[in-house]
């Protein structure tokens, strides 16, 4: 029983812990955004493999919070927006082709998938920036050095 009790109280840590998670990334993610275009009011298109998507759900929300225009979207249906955030876990090659097209800063919201994403925030004893200057260079974009001062470089 005392096994029991202690895996439920596990994961229900580990669920609010990530909730926190993505509320001081949302918070990151709408400051980053409109550093990078210069806008105050910034469209954010949350992508997702398939739907439903919960994790897609609970940033939007938290996005809202902050007053980011927030919506979800698929790679088959690519809303116009000034930023995007990757939430699949493996996105597919069509989808990650999709958004590079669109020239656009490309989130991914776990840091283990900087390898599809331009941007993404490791939040442990220090808060850290990852910065994926090959898919920065494949989507043909610039944006403000200022990310490459106080940010970790990803290399493969």
């Amino acid at each position: 029983m005392k096994k029991f009790l202690f895996f439920i109280l596990s994961i229900t840590f580990l669920l609010a812990l990530s909730e926190d998670l993505m509320v001081i990334e949302s918070k990151l993610y709408s400051k980053i955004i409109k550093l990078h275009t210069q806008k105050e009011n910034v469209k954010i298109g949350i992508v997702c493999d398939k739907l439903p998507c919960e994790n897609a759900k609970k940033l939007e929300k938290f996005l809202k919070l902050n007053q980011i225009s927030a919506f979800i979207v698929t790679k088959d249906n690519l809303k116009n927006a000034d930023a995007y955030i990757l939430t699949a876990k493996n996105p597919s090659k069509e989808c990650i082709d999709a958004l590079l097209k669109k020239q656009k800063l490309i989130f991914a919201l776990y840091p283990e998938n900087i390898k599809y994403a331009m941007i993404s925030i490791y939040v442990g004893p220090k808060i850290k920036l990852l910065i994926n200057p090959k898919i920065i260079k494949k989507a043909n974009i610039r944006i403000n050095p200022i990310f490459f001062k106080v940010g970790k470089i990803y290399e493969e």
